[in-house]
């Protein structure tokens, strides 16, 4: 009696996985066929109806419009796309490398880094003496003539 509530529930879970893989399009498939060889009859089938339409297309058309489809579908088109676009952005980043070999030769980045901090010490020192200064400066005087000992 107690597993009846359990056997429920997962006879609710099947029954919709079933409904969902039946009735909904078949999620695992592609619309698409895929590619694959021409067949020659479905290229002069092909080649009849659109005579028939009023277009007339040659069969040596038909058949590699058919393989252009069938590498499309396949995916082949973007690896081919995807590999050309990393072979213009290698061929960027040499030409950059060639560029920048090509300048004078920059002062490296350590020593830039002690300058700046060199500069931001001695901009720290001047305003600490100045600082110091202005703190002299308007200090008042001691009495004069009278001292306290503690």
């Amino acid at each position: 009696m107690p597993f009846y509530f359990f056997f429920g529930l997962l006879g609710l879970v099947i029954g919709s996985l079933l409904a969902w893989f039946f009735l909904a399009d078949h999620p695992f498939e592609s619309m698409e066929t895929p590619g694959g060889p021409v067949d020659e009859v479905e290229a002069s089938l092909l080649a009849q109806q659109m005579e028939a339409d009023g277009t007339a297309v040659d069969e040596a058309t038909i058949v590699k419009l058919l393989n252009l489809h069938g590498v499309y579908v396949d995916g082949k088109i973007r690896e081919a796309r995807e590999a050309a676009r990393q072979a213009r952005l290698a061929a960027r980043a040499r030409a950059r490398a060639a560029k920048a070999s090509a300048r004078a030769p920059e002062e490296p980045v350590v020593s830039r880094l002690e300058r700046a901090i060199e500069a931001r010490d001695r901009a720290a020192r001047t305003s600490k003496d100045a600082a110091a200064s202005q703190v002299e400066q308007d200090r008042p005087a001691p009495p004069s003539g009278r001292t306290r000992s503690l």
